[in-house]
């Protein structure tokens, strides 16, 4: 399977676990800020090149980086012309840094179209310091962690699930849009499921 790191212009606070080796690794404008924050060299650069430093800009010019630039005046955003990309690329399995931060409408934006690549049978997990969110609309199983669980539901009649494994389980329970029903559970067992039967939502596990 095709993996891909997308490193976003938001806040990235963090190192991460994953094995890099495995990932190609493309950046949405300003990420390569973030990127060589976190000692990584991208291999592609996609958006309108706005919103770079001056310095890294140059920087990825000299390198000879392959650059996709649009113009500013466009429809959709530079994370969201990233996942795109990797979309029609055949990437699979995606993990998004630096996609939430002070612009809440941009961490909105890219949270929201999880339920996009989803559909297209790509598994995207935005990941930041505290929080690792996807969509959910099927069966996932857990290792017992120090995650708390929450799941928020999105289509409007809600989303019924059941829960195993946890200290609050559920038996094809509903939790309906809006509702704080879902939030801050954690894997009682040392194995834990949620299966979803009707509706969708988000996934959020969180660490203070």
């Amino acid at each position: 399977m095709k993996k891909a790191i997308l490193i976003g212009g938001g806040e990235v606070d963090f190192k991460i676990s994953e094995p890099i080796s495995e990932y190609f690794i493309i950046c949405a404008d300003r990420g390569v800020d973030n990127a060589i924050h976190l000692g990584l060299k991208p291999e592609l650069v996609i958006g309108d090149m706005d919103s770079i430093s001056d310095c890294n800009l140059l920087e990825i010019r000299r390198s000879n980086i392959h650059i996709i630039e649009y113009n500013p005046e466009k429809d959709k955003t530079d994370m969201e012309l990233s996942l795109d990309y990797l979309a029609s690329n055949g990437y699979k399995d995606i993990i998004v840094l630096g996609a939430t931060g002070t612009r809440l409408d941009h961490t909105l934006s890219n949270i929201f179209c999880l339920k996009k690549y989803k559909e297209m049978g790509i598994y995207v997990r935005i990941i930041d310091g505290h929080n690792i969110i996807q969509y959910l609309d099927d069966h996932l199983s857990f290792d017992k962690d120090d995650y708390k669980y929450s799941i928020l539901a999105l289509s409007n009649d809600g989303i019924e699930v059941s829960l195993r494994g946890f200290y609050y389980d559920l038996d094809r329970h509903k939790i309906d849009f809006g509702s704080s029903l879902g939030i801050s559970n954690y894997i009682y067992n040392d194995k834990a499921d949620i299966l979803v039967h009707r509706g969708y939502g988000l996934l959020i596990k969180s660490k203070d």
